[in-house]
């Protein structure tokens, strides 16, 4: 996928600008909605040239992405987090990818984060979207549930 932009991850959540992909575009938008509310969305969407179709009611239905009721820091981090190339939206079923072991024994060589289990702790622990397993021993979480020899478990 070429770089700049991702699939919406399911039901238009964070697709602010109904292009059918997230871009930096739609995290100005969310962005902007959390510094200043719908009028500073109508000001960043003029300035960025998008024409807005939805209405403030739409909009915060899509920029919740955690599914918790409130649009704040925590869905701006994982609407970056997800257009980085990480994970998905809470709201979104997770895809459990197939990766290499390389990926799984040197994980900060194939992302951006350099605190995995403090960020993992900190933000998909939280809201359930990770298990302390995975949190805590990610390469071994990583070895036995991305490469199919075992079972998620939740603890």
């Amino acid at each position: 996928m070429p770089v700049g932009y991702r699939p919406v991850p399911c039901d238009s959540y964070g697709d602010f600008d109904d292009d059918g992909v997230i871009t930096y575009k739609d995290v100005s938008l969310l962005e902007a909605y959390l510094q200043g509310g719908w009028p500073a969305v109508q000001a960043e969407a003029e300035k960025l040239g998008i024409e807005l179709k939805i209405d403030e009611a739409e909009f915060v239905r899509r920029a919740d992405v955690t599914g918790d009721g409130v649009v704040d820091e925590l869905d701006l981090w994982f609407l970056r987090d997800y257009y980085s190339g990480y994970y998905t939206v809470p709201v979104c079923p997770k895809p459990k990818p197939r990766r290499s072991v390389i990926e799984c024994l040197l994980p900060r060589l194939h992302g951006t984060t350099p605190f995995v289990r403090i960020d993992c702790l900190r933000y998909y622990r939280k809201v359930g979207l990770a298990s302390t397993l995975e949190c805590l021993f990610p390469r071994i979480y990583c070895l036995l549930y991305y490469r199919g020899e075992g079972e998620e478990q939740q603890t």
